[in-house]
């Protein structure tokens, strides 16, 4: 999920790599590339829309995401996470390209609609999810905010435009408790919509996730922006996120994926993470790339555009050769 809405220099630049990486055959490009390894990650994927959701990036329908992974299956095989710590940590091999999908968040759509269509295309699947949401106990402020923004715009009739509409999308992490305030003026309860709607995973469901196959990792307490916290409060939501899950689902593996975007974690957290604390894998955000901390793997979104499975992966294939060339498609952590 991005910080804030509109793309960045780097996202359009992406974009633009789109028409030439759709012109050549794929295993071209992906040869070309040359990474083993496709991390691609979702959110939610759902047939109606969903009013903590749709102001915030395109959600894929199960049509689309069954061709999504139709596509992947074609190029790719599906491989456990077991199989992505073997390859990380121990240099085992994967027998062909290879692909593990993520999910972010922990929607309830995680059970209804996402596991049944992976398990049907034999894909394994990791969720990672957010401590303080279970059970729906609590909703996330950028959810919050687009519950607020839906307000305001079945108020309206439309969406209308201007900074008024727009500003609930632009709170940060540290006023989030703004939100619930302004709902509340606008006749919403979070605990009405958390009672109502109950749109996270329930201990239940994730249990049954687990019982299906699927991985679960950390996600953080309550999903702040890491860059915008002091290292002891990101290395405070990363331990109690994960200790929590541990001891609740007796998890056997250590992974974590930083909530919106892993730019401005420092390698001094990261190594304090693999290190001190004994974590197996963290991942990050930004699209195929290499990184000098060995445990640490960039994932690709596939939620910022409608475009197809083939589009996105393509031009995120284009741009990582793009970028090769200016020796640019490492990350340098400080």
């Amino acid at each position: 999920m991005p910080p804030h809405n509109g793309a960045s220099f780097a996202e359009r630049l992406r974009t633009g790599f789109r028409y030439p990486a759709s012109v050549l055959p794929f295993r071209w490009v992906r040869a070309f590339c040359g990474l083993k390894l496709l991390l691609p990650f979702y959110h939610v994927v759902s047939e109606k829309p969903l009013a903590h959701v749709r102001h915030l990036y395109p959600v894929r329908d199960p049509r689309r995401f069954r061709e999504d992974l139709e596509f992947l299956g074609r190029h790719y095989e599906p491989v456990s996470m077991d199989e992505v710590l073997r390859h990380v940590r121990e240099g085992m091999p994967f027998r062909r390209w290879s692909v593990h999908v993520t999910v972010d968040d922990g929607l309830r759509e995680c059970s209804d609609t996402m596991a049944p269509i992976l398990s049907e295309k034999g894909f394994p699947a990791t969720f990672f999810l957010n401590s303080a949401f279970l059970d729906n106990r609590a909703l996330m402020f950028r959810y919050q905010a687009c519950l607020l923004a839906d307000a305001l715009e079945k108020k309206a009739g439309k969406m209308p435009d201007g900074p008024a509409f727009s500003a609930p999308l632009r709170v940060p992490y540290a006023e989030r408790d703004s939100l619930s305030d302004a709902l509340r003026q606008m006749g919403v309860e979070v605990e009405d919509f958390l009672e109502k709607e109950k749109p996270y995973l329930s201990t239940e469901q994730v249990q049954g996730l687990l019982e299906n196959g699927f991985s679960v990792g950390g996600h953080s307490i309550d999903h702040p922006l890491y860059s915008s916290l002091s290292f002891d409060e990101q290395l405070r939501q990363t331990l109690e996120c994960q200790f929590f899950l541990e001891k609740k689902f007796a998890l056997p593996h250590r992974v974590f994926a930083f909530p919106f975007t892993d730019e401005g974690i420092s390698r001094r957290l990261l190594d304090t993470l693999h290190g001190e604390h004994g974590f197996h894998l963290t991942f990050g955000t930004a699209g195929p790339k290499r990184e000098q901390t060995p445990f640490h793997l960039q994932r690709l979104p596939m939620e910022k555009t409608d475009d197809s499975a083939r589009s996105i992966v393509g031009a995120a294939y284009a741009y990582w050769i793009a970028k090769a060339f200016l020796g640019k498609n490492t990350m340098r952590r400080k």
